[in-house]
């Protein structure tokens, strides 16, 4: 199957960004890490800039983060693009760079004091204006949702692609990686008999607000990135992502206070937290399969089977 994220060398990049600003003397870096994107940062005149390469099945995630910046509420910091196109083959965005680093990269002690800023931050997201809008799970880059509902988007996870989509025919992994049909399905099942509990809602979702998505300098967010899996659906789904990937921080239990508090009620929390987390996971261990990326894998597999009493 073709290869997750493009591998460009520094010599192609600088043809490209010659292209862009006439500065001769550009101060360019690779940025580590990244699941999909090849990321670059360098600094022109001093200022400070990202340039992302991503692969041709990917083509309208540039595109959608346009629509978005155009959409979004100000509160939610999204770098601006000012530059995008095909080079090599490949897609191409370049952005302002905001200060601060992801995250993941924060002491622990870091992390627990950005916690409320990064809830209310989901929450802002989860209330922007999608009226005039349509459709459900992942949209594109007219905002236009790729299912007619949530569940179908939700059951979507074990059906193959076209051929030139992101996964296309990825049954193959199966038999070509260590991705297992028997725990698949085993967690698709379970996935499948709590869609009852699942309202078909229609709010944004980032799609994997995450600690390697969210900028923060200072104690503050300054950018939340990587707009790739923005989704229409139920607001629960990014809490499950984000109580998926770091149980340590106890994501569910306090998003579940910050609504109370509020005097809000999640009715079937735990039920539509256990759905989407089975979902997310079942979309990460193909993922994983695709990248041979297999430590990764079983930490998934281990996850899940484990919220699921196994």
């Amino acid at each position: 199957m073709p290869g997750i994220k493009p591998s460009l060398d520094q010599e192609q990049v600088l043809s490209l960004l010659y292209k862009h600003f006439a500065d001769p003397s550009i101060n360019l870096s690779e940025m580590e890490g990244g699941q999909v994107a090849q990321t670059f940062v360098f600094t022109v005149n001093g200022q400070d800039y990202v340039l992302r390469f991503i692969t041709n099945r990917m083509g309208a995630t540039f595109a959608k983060e346009a629509y978005l910046q155009r959409r979004l509420d100000l509160r939610i910091p999204l770098p601006p693009i000012i530059h995008t196109g095909s080079f090599q083959e490949q897609y191409y965005a370049i952005s302002h760079r905001v200060p601060g680093k992801p995250m993941i990269q924060l002491s622990w002690t870091e992390y627990e004091q950005v916690v409320p800023s990064l809830i209310e931050m989901v929450d802002a997201i989860h209330h922007a204006d999608v009226s005039g809008t349509e459709g459900y799970g992942v949209f594109n880059d007219q905002g236009a949702g790729m299912f007619s509902s949530w569940k179908q988007f939700l059951s979507s996870v074990r059906e193959e692609e076209e051929e030139n989509d992101f996964y296309g025919k990825w049954h193959v992994l199966f038999q070509e990686t260590f991705l297992e049909r028997e725990v698949f399905d085993f967690i698709y099942d379970h996935m499948l008999a709590l869609l009852d509990a699942c309202p078909e809602d229609r709010f944004l979702l980032h799609g994997g607000p995450g600690h390697g998505n969210v900028i923060v300098h200072a104690g503050k967010i300054t950018g939340v990135i990587d707009w790739l899996d923005a989704q229409y659906g139920d607001f629960v789904h990014d809490i499950a992502a984000l109580d998926l990937w770091v149980p340590e921080i106890r994501f569910a239990e306090r998003f579940q206070q910050y609504y109370a508090a509020q005097g809000i009620s999640v009715p079937a929390y735990a039920e539509r937290l256990r759905c989407y987390e089975c979902h997310i996971g079942l979309d990460a261990l193909r993922f994983f399969a695709k990248a041979r990326d297999e430590s990764a894998y079983q930490w998934t597999c281990q996850r899940i089977l484990s919220l699921l009493g196994k």
